[in-house]
């Protein structure tokens, strides 16, 4: 989206160039760029959306590990041991 608003940004600015040949191949580098730009940010929002889906379609259990999230002490037990062996 950074990319994609770079350009619209440059797009705006382009009928502020002074000089005719560099405003021309601004001019046709911008509308080619801004055509992949496009493709960029469609591709990018389906790819968000289906992830988003898939995401929200999962099952509880398989969103965390079994170690992830749960806080079993061990940590805990193993420091304590620790301070008693020092």
């Amino acid at each position: 989206t950074k990319d994609h608003w770079n350009w619209e940004t440059l797009a705006s600015l382009v009928s502020k160039i002074g000089d005719a040949e560099l405003k021309r191949m601004a001019t046709k580098a911008i509308r080619e760029v801004r055509k992949q730009e496009k493709m960029h940010l469609g591709w990018n929002e389906q790819t968000l959306s289906k992830l988003a889906m898939e995401s929200a379609m999962r099952p509880p259990s398989e969103d965390m590990g079994e170690s992830e999230g749960a806080d079993d002490g061990t940590e805990e037990e193993e420091m304590a041991a620790d301070r008693e062996e020092d």
